[in-house]
């Protein structure tokens, strides 16, 4: 039997012992079923031009098989049992530990000794380890808007020094999800030979501090860096509670080493504007020197030239308490060149007397 051609929808002769076709769709198998149509009977079905009407059973063969079913791989069990494959042990509470033991092979320590290389995180861990992240962030703040103000000012009568002093405090407030609330006071000079110099604005603020507790336990009052007496900052959130501790004092510097505050500033308020990249004050840069009472040092660098993934922070203390991967340096305050070393001893001292001072009635 030839099939007509599917350009053409035609009725042939009965003779011809074909089905008429009455459009190429119909001619046209389908892509799912290559057996051929229920309408095609076969050629002894025919007499005297009509078809034999015949049961169904004659046409059965040329019938469409079903569709088989959809595979389910949602319902396929990887834990069923192969001929010649080792079974997984069953799920119990040191499944984790043999998992990582049978992974990471050798070169790791026994399970028994995992209290020695993962140690266990308490409380006081999680409590300062978000002390350090939020005074890293306060710092880098604090920093990063004096560096805009110094730089509307630069040139003027009430130009601000590159250097200021960050007192930090900590209250209690259960709505916050570390259970306490960082606050900060900021200690801010007009530019000037003593107030440019770290090392005699640090030393004159110690000395300030030293007179002033001496002044407080003349006269029997005590003495508050914060006011409203004897005041040691001028900005930041005066209005704290007085509940709030004392945590750590900052320096924060517009200058970095080997690249000075005002020369760059300069640098870049006297370049012209048709250059082909013009530089702003989100190119300037800057640091700080961070000290907490928990005995951690920090080093916060505001660069936007770091790598990215650097958020620019060093530690003599870990960020992410019970993580190994966390690098310390330990050595932060004896490492750096010599003005970075002189710095952090000065910053030190003024750290040590408030420290002595404010939190001499604390444990």
């Amino acid at each position: 039997m030839t099939y007509p051609d599917r350009r053409q929808a035609r009725h042939r002769d009965p003779d011809d012992r074909q089905w008429p076709i009455a459009s190429a769709r119909q001619a046209a198998p389908s892509w799912h079923d290559a057996t051929p149509p229920a309408y095609y009977p076969p050629r002894d079905d025919w007499a005297g031009g009509e078809p034999v009407q015949r049961s169904a059973d004659v046409y059965r063969g040329y019938q469409s098989p079903p569709p088989p079913p959809p595979t389910e791989y949602a319902h396929f069990d990887h834990r069923e049992s192969v001929p010649g494959r080792e079974e997984p042990p069953a799920p119990h509470d040191s499944f984790r530990d043999q998992f990582e033991q049978q992974m990471i092979g050798d070169w790791a320590p026994p399970v028994s000794d995992r209290q020695a290389w993962e140690p266990q995180v308490t409380e006081h861990d999680l409590y300062w380890a978000s002390v350090r992240i939020q005074a890293a962030s306060v710092v880098r703040e604090v920093n990063f808007k004096h560096c805009h103000v110094a730089f509307e000012r630069l040139g003027s009568r009430h130009a601000l020094s590159p250097l200021c002093v960050i007192l930090l405090y900590a209250a209690p407030d259960p709505r916050q999800a570390t259970g306490f609330r960082m606050f900060h006071t900021v200690r801010h000079n007009y530019t000037g030979p003593v107030y440019d110099n770290v090392e005699r604005l640090l030393p004159g603020l110690t000395e300030v501090a030293r007179t002033n507790i001496d002044h407080a336990a003349k006269t029997g009052r005590r003495w508050d860096p914060r006011g409203p007496e004897r005041s040691m900052v001028n900005v930041g959130d005066l209005d704290m509670p007085r509940t709030a501790q004392y945590i750590g004092t900052a320096l924060a510097s517009l200058s970095i080493e080997h690249r000075d505050w005002h020369t760059s500033a300069r640098t870049v308020a006297a370049q012209p504007v048709t250059t082909a990249r013009t530089g702003s004050v989100f190119d300037l840069p800057g640091q700080a020197f961070v000290l907490l009472t928990d005995g951690t040092a920090m080093h916060v660098r505001r660069d936007p030239t770091l790598r990215f993934g650097d958020d620019g922070v060093r530690s003599t203390h870990t960020l992410t308490p019970g993580r190994s991967y966390h690098r310390l340096h330990s050595d932060l305050t004896d490492s750096g060149g010599e003005q970075t070393r002189t710095t952090w001893r000065l910053l030190t001292d003024l750290h040590d007397t408030l420290t002595a001072y404010l939190l001499r009635d604390h444990p």
